[in-house]
Order: C-alpha cells, then structure tokens, then sequence
C-alpha cells in the first residue's frame, strides 16, 4: 500500500520540518520521497517531461492540443509547433512519445484525447 502525505509550511519552518520528517524516516524505516524525486526516478526524458507537463495544464487533449500546449510551456524542447501546416515530425515525434508513454502507464487515451494517469507526476518540470 502507498501512502501520498502533503505537507504545508512557509519558509520559516521548512528546516523544522525537513527535520521531523528525517526523523520519521530513519525510525519508522519509511521511504520519504519528494514529488520531484519520483519524477526523477521515472528517468523521464525532457521532451517526456514537456508532454506530461502539457497534459496536466489541459488534460483529455488531442494530439494537436498536446503539441500546441506543449510548444507554448517556457524552456520547450519543441519548436515546430504550425496550426496552418498540421502534420510535421515533431507532432509525429509527440505522438510517439504519447504511445511509448501509454505503454509505461503515465498517460491514456479515451479515442483521440490524451491525459496523465495517476503514475504520472505531476511536476515534471523544474
């Protein structure tokens, strides 16, 4: 069974808090992880990270919709995004990466609309 807890603080107490949960962790021998250190775990790729990142802003999108949002995050790795021209071997190489991703359980689809699964972190992008 896991367990996801969040945790609220400013900055004041961050120290106290990343103290306390030191402690929990050695004496209860749980494994504490930050959202970004499971991203991290996963090894995703940038252009990954990007398409993800795309799909939590505007879930249950289609391919067109991913590239778009993706292309318009800032630091994108995409560049060619063309709503006059369409089809490119970027959208192609988005569209891919949604399968490859599909098949590692990190998004689905329901026809032609895409989103993130609950094995997708959910900040993938620093």
């Amino acid at each position: 069974m896991q367990v996801e807890v969040s945790i609220t603080a400013d900055e004041t107490e961050l120290s106290a808090v990343t103290n306390l949960i030191a402690q929990l962790e050695e004496e209860a021998e749980l494994d504490v992880s930050t959202q970004s250190e499971r991203s991290n775990d996963l090894d995703l790729t940038e252009e990954e990270r990007y398409i993800i990142a795309a799909l939590h802003e505007q879930p249950r999108s289609a391919l067109r919709v991913v590239h778009r949002v993706a292309t318009n995050l800032d630091g994108s790795p995409f560049d060619s995004f063309d709503e006059d021209n369409g089809w490119n071997e970027e959208r192609q190489n988005v569209r891919d990466l949604l399968w490859s991703m599909k098949n590692d359980g990190l998004v689905d689809n329901d026809g032609q609309l895409w989103f993130p699964t609950d094995q997708a972190p959910s900040h993938v992008l620093n």
